[in-house]
Formats: structure tokens, sequence, C-alpha cells
């Protein structure tokens, strides 16, 4: 019996049947649309690479599920559940054929290439470095060789303030605000010319500026027309109080009655654009949200603010620190619970939204971890984050971060870094190549690019002064 093949008969109802099928399939058929405005295809750029882009889909009524970046064949360097994207990329110099792509909640996805050549990191060298000395309620400044990251005590000498507590600079390094609690009856904002050529400091008219409560934490706003002070120790007056920049340099006060925050705000972060600030409160267990009114310096609570700090099991938070990474995550340390939170910003609305195995342990975690976390930083290239940890000697601990989802992986521990006291302050330098911490005297380590890795600087620790209490630090570009 001789085989042979036997093809389907399909009767007329039946192909009108299918027709019907697939022409509804292809109705529903959806392409999202993905429109990049930054960077431009086919050109040159400096690292970190901003890239703003949006999507839509016409044809799918339930909108874009998600926007991702990939900067290589399979290799996705940022994800956002959103129709719209804002934020920057550190890419090592070199060619780049990257893709932006869209999934709409269709099914549908849609693609659009950009082509760039990144031609540096543009990433400015440390240039002065400032030391808040609360125990001789002085500033003391210092040039920082660029290449080695040694730092030289200024010519100035040191600068009387009353008191120090903290520290904040514009972006361009042309000013420097410290707080303090001296002046009676609350505390003041001291401000300060920086001469670029020799770092010496020069009172801006009107200096010292009075506040109507205790100033603690310090921020200045991107753009330089606005600083925001938390205050203390007056709750239920606790909260924010905004100062703007005047055209001669002097301050002030926009709202006599502070913005309320949870007790003690402990640190103020923003996101690179001005957009959002975001507070952290040595009294409270949750993170204040603001949006940034960038006309006026006014602040709006963040839809669902205040965002919930977890930690379960352990007492109640006692923040200690908080770092913004390029607009995209949020750090928060937790000294009471030897825990780092992290949360993912929003980028259209500011909200957040707490990070997939945050909060991360440090030293043993909840409940039983001994780091006593005093403070973070991450660096300028958004490879690292540095956790400065009390117990049982001081050290820090080195964390690498997942670019496209912000998750924190332990890498090590440093051995002690001081014999005397850490206060609890890391700063690293814009370009990313140094890494300072302050208490008795400065410590200075050089950060290592691909492991992120800590080497302790030549001549490192270095002498501030005598009897010297240092609570903060600033490195200016």
């Amino acid at each position: 019996m001789t085989s042979r093949s036997v093809l389907p008969a399909f009767s007329p109802i039946l192909s009108l049947l299918l027709w019907c099928i697939v022409t509804s399939m292809a109705a529903k058929a959806s392409n999202p649309v993905v429109a990049v405005s930054s960077p431009t295809n086919n050109s040159q750029v400096s690292a970190p690479v901003h890239y703003v882009a949006s999507a839509t889909s016409p044809e799918c009524q339930s909108g874009i599920a998600a926007i991702r970046i990939y900067i290589a064949p399979y290799v996705a360097a940022y994800t956002i559940q959103s129709n719209s994207l804002d934020t920057l990329l550190t890419l090592t110099p070199g060619t780049y054929n990257t893709l932006v792509q869209a999934w709409d909640n269709c099914g549908g996805v849609g693609k659009t290439f950009v082509n760039v050549t990144v031609a540096a990191v543009d990433l400015q060298p440390a240039r002065f470095l400032y030391v808040a000395d609360d125990a001789n309620s002085r500033v003391w400044g210092f040039t920082v060789d660029p290449s080695t990251g040694v730092p030289s005590a200024i010519g100035q000498g040191s600068v009387a303030t009353n008191s120090s507590y903290r520290l904040g600079s514009d972006r361009g390094g042309y000013r420097l605000y410290v707080t303090n609690a001296a002046p009676t009856p609350y505390g003041a904002v001291f401000a300060y010319f920086v001469n670029r050529r020799n770092g010496y400091l020069y009172p801006v008219p009107g200096s010292p500026f009075l506040l109507n409560a205790t100033p603690g934490a310090v921020a200045v706003h991107p753009s330089g027309e606005f600083v925001f002070v938390g205050t203390l120790f007056l709750q239920p007056s606790d909260g924010i109080q905004i100062l703007r920049v005047n055209p001669d340099g002097s301050l002030a006060l926009v709202n006599s009655i502070p913005i309320a925050t949870k007790s003690m705000p402990d640190s103020i972060v923003m996101d690179p654009w001005g957009k959002y600030l975001y507070v952290t409160s040595a009294g409270g267990s949750s993170i204040d949200g603001f949006a940034v009114d960038t006309v006026s310096g006014a602040l709006t609570p963040l839809p669902g603010s205040p965002y919930t700090i977890s930690t379960p099991g352990c007492i109640n938070p006692q923040t200690s620190g908080m770092t913004d990474l390029y607009g995209r995550f949020l750090y928060m340390s937790d000294e009471g619970a030897s825990e780092i939170s992290g949360y993912a910003i929003e980028g259209n609305t500011g909200t957040l939204t707490e990070l997939a195995g945050s909060p991360f342990p440090d030293d043993g975690g909840c409940p039983s971890g001994t780091a006593s976390l005093r403070g973070l930083t991450t660096e300028p290239t958004g490879r690292f984050l540095y956790a400065l940890d009390g117990n049982p000697f001081f050290h820090i601990s080195i964390y690498s971060i997942n670019a496209g989802n912000g998750v924190l992986t332990h890498v090590k521990d440093t051995g002690p870094i001081s014999n005397g006291f850490v206060y609890g302050k890391l700063r690293t330098d814009p370009s990313g190549k140094f890494l300072y911490a302050a208490g008795d005297e400065l410590i200075g380590f050089s950060i290592n690019p691909v492991s992120g890795d800590l080497t302790v600087l030549p001549g490192s620790p270095f002498p501030i002064g005598v009897n010297v209490a240092a609570f903060d630090l600033a490195v200016t570009p």
C-alpha cells in the first residue's frame, strides 16, 4: 500500500471562520512608538549620558507597561515601569548601539535604536574639601590634589562659625553653607563665597542668617537658587525651612514656619534635577518626600508620603544617613537595625517603592547585627555604595549596585580605618576617584574603579586641628 500525504480540506464556512479569527487577532495587534529626545542618534556625548524617552501605544487602551534601555544585545542597563524615563547612565568611553524598548499591556513591543559615542566621562576632579568641626566651632579648608586625592590645608587656616554642624555646597563649588545652633534664640546658616583660586572662604552679605528653629541638615538646590535646612528639637515644629539665594549671595527666608516632617530631620537629599526632596528623621520610621516648585522653592508632599521604613522585628529605625543615585534609587541607613533600606524613585511622580530584597542586612542585619551604621554615600559613577560602620571598630562596608534594579550586593568590609572616633559622614569626590571620612582626623581613600575596593591614601590620616570633632564634610569641584 503506497502512502501519500493527506492535506486537510477546509469547507467554505471553516475558512471564513479562520479568516475572522486571524483578522480579529490582527486588529488587536499593537505597535508601541518609542520617542527618544536625549541623546540624539549618532551623537557624541559625555558620561553620564542623559536618557529621556517616552512611549505611546495608540492601539492598546491599557497603555505602556515598561521601558528599558539596552546598552548592548541582551545587556539591560535600566528598566522603569512607566510610559516615560529620565535617567543618567554612566558609560565608559566608546561607541554604543543602544536600544530603547517599550512594552504595552496588550503584548506589543516598540523599539528605537540610538547610536552614541561616549567621548569622555564628564566628572570633575576634586578641588577643595571642607570639614565642619563642631568641637571648636570652625570650618577647616583643604585643597585636593586631583591626581592623588591628598588634601593640604589652605593658607587661610580655619574659619570661625560659632558652631559647625552640617555643610552643603552648590553644584559648582562657588558657595558653602554651614548650619549651627549657637546664635540665640535658635540658630543660623553661615554662608560663604568660595574663592576658586585658593579655596578661601568669604562671608556673603548679611551672613549669618538667623532661623526660627535650630538648624541641622542642609541641601542646596541644583540651580543654586534655594537652600533647604532641616530644623531640630522643636517638634511639632520640626521640618524644613527654605531660603532663597539673592543675586548678591545673601539668603532670604521663604517660610517662617518649617514644612512639617517627622521629628528631628537628619538627612536631606535631592534628585539631580531638583524636582524632588527627601528627608529622613532620627525620630521617625519613615521618609518624607516632597515635590519642589523650582520657581518659588515651595514643597508639596508627594503622593503616599511619608513612606514607611520596614525593619520587621527590630526597634524603630534610627536613621543615620541617606543618599540618592542619579534620581533613580534612594538608600537609607538604619543604625538601630544594622540594615540599609533601598527605594526606586518613580521619575514622573517622585514616589518611592521599596526595592526587592530591601532592607539589606549590614554586618548581620536585623535583629542581631552589630554594625551600628553611621552614614552612607555612593560614588558618582553609580556602581558602588559605601557604609560607615561603628562596631566592633570603625570600618567601611562596600556594596555593588545593580544598575537595572538598584539591588545591593555586599562586596567586602575594610579593616579598621581609624584609631580615633569617626563621627558618621562619608563623602566621595566629584570624579568618583576618592572617598573621605572625618572625625578626630581626616581619612582618605582611593577607589578602585573596577572592584570598588578602597586603598588608604599616602599620608592618611591627615591632621585637621587640635581636639577636633569633625561632624560633616563637603568635597567640591
